[in-house]
């Protein structure tokens, strides 16, 4: 069993498949009702909260699972602390903002960034190279951009600059 904690309330747990038949966990029918899956998600959920600071018993937790070519498969849990509170938003709405989008292939990154001249808006495209993604940050002054809130997400503007340091400026 390998456990990567993503971010707080985010985990990344990927399991062979032994550890798949010893917890009874079968990835295609994870949608039955089954008493020996239930069961068997309930003591990995103990297992994996044993080795990480994670608790699963307050709140709620959902669990997206894909199945592996090695028979094993890769569970990604989010946990959500209803007790907690609401972290606020970094940036005011009023405040300059801007957007990142993510893409997996370079023609999908060009394709956006036609449609944002066309729109007379402007972008800058990064290559993460960690993960061969290419980010387009798009910087706008308060205003909110309904292309943009469908493609991207809203970030501190400050994003910039770890882009500019972490990633790789790309052109087209």
């Amino acid at each position: 069993m390998e456990i990567l904690q993503i971010a707080k309330g985010r985990l990344k747990v990927t399991l062979n498949a032994e550890e798949l038949s010893e917890y009874q966990i079968d990835p295609d029918g994870m949608d039955s009702d089954e008493e020996g899956t239930a069961k068997g998600f309930e003591e990995l959920l103990a297992v994996v909260s044993a080795k990480t600071d994670q608790q699963f018993s307050e709140g709620k937790t959902y669990v997206q699972i894909y199945p592996a070519r090695d028979g094993g498969c890769e569970l990604f849990f989010i946990h959500i602390d209803t007790d907690a509170k609401p972290e606020k938003a970094l940036v005011p709405l009023k405040d300059p903002s801007g957007y990142l989008c993510i893409f997996e292939q370079r023609q999908e990154a060009a394709r956006f960034m036609a449609l944002l001249k066309a729109r007379k808006l402007n972008g800058t495209v990064y290559l993460q190279p960690q993960t061969d993604r290419y980010l387009v940050f798009v910087s706008l002054r308060g205003e909110e951009h309904l292309l943009l809130e469908e493609f991207g997400r809203r970030v501190d503007p400050k994003t910039a600059l770890y882009l500019k340091e972490h990633c790789a400026s790309v052109s087209f």
